[in-house]
């Protein structure tokens, strides 16, 4: 049975042949600036209030003739004065809630699809010797120690 030397120097040769893989992950971007704003409508609204006034009415009556009523009825030139009054409708406005309303963010998840170009290197071994090739041989011999 031959055995071989694994410790002295070898005629062989190698190379380390490397390829692309595909790392996928996700980042996260701003997609989209949303901005939140109330404003007011107006409308008009007409509503009908009863509102009330006071008026003046004169009634006469035919006076019988009695002393009280002579004392009062001497001539006297004072105005009588009388006030009158009137309602008049008066608008308030009072601000209540009436609705509350929310803003909520969901995350929706879908698939896409990535395509992308992955680069191998492939080893070929090319059996035409050139003379350039001869020469890397006679390197390679000069740079062995010899046996003896």
């Amino acid at each position: 049975m031959a055995m071989t030397d694994s410790t002295g120097p070898t005629n062989a040769a190698e190379v380390i042949r490397s390829e692309e893989r595909l790392e996928l992950n996700t980042e996260r971007f701003a997609r989209e600036r949303v901005r939140i704003q109330r404003h007011v409508v107006t409308e008009e609204r007409t509503i009908t209030v009863s509102v009330r006034r006071e008026e003046i009415r004169i009634v006469s009556e035919p006076v019988a003739e009695t002393s009280e009523i002579i004392a009062e009825a001497s001539p006297r030139r004072e105005d009588l004065v009388i006030v009158l009054h009137e309602e008049r409708p008066r608008v308030e406005f009072d601000v209540v809630p009436v609705e509350r309303v929310r803003v909520s963010i969901d995350t929706v998840s879908e698939q896409q699809q990535v395509n992308e170009t992955l680069r191998k290197e492939r080893v070929e071994l090319d059996t035409d010797v050139s003379a350039d090739a001869a020469d890397a041989d006679a390197d390679l011999s000069r740079d062995r120690p010899s046996t003896l």
